[in-house]
């Protein structure tokens, strides 16, 4: 929860509410850090976190994909760690 100064009109202008991620955000996340990925590899990835059988936010989801930024291959192995 942030401190009400930081909320009051003319500081934030927009709140939204992201919750957890789906199938849907979980693929398009990871397009969007790999641009030339096949959709082949997209789906292992989303396939892949489903088999964590736990939510996982967009801030989990980003913090992953940054530490693999350079190996889409090495995001998809390593998903436990999320």
């Amino acid at each position: 929860h942030l401190d009400s100064a930081l909320i009051r009109p003319g500081r934030i202008d927009f709140q939204a509410y992201l919750g957890h991620c789906n199938e849907d955000m979980i693929e398009r996340m990871f397009r969007k850090f790999y641009n030339d990925v096949s959709d082949e590899m997209a789906k292992n990835f989303v396939e892949a976190t489903k088999k964590l059988e736990k939510t996982i936010s967009p801030a989990e989801l980003q913090r992953h994909l940054i530490y693999y930024k350079l190996d889409p291959q090495e995001a998809i192995d390593n998903v436990h760690s999320i």
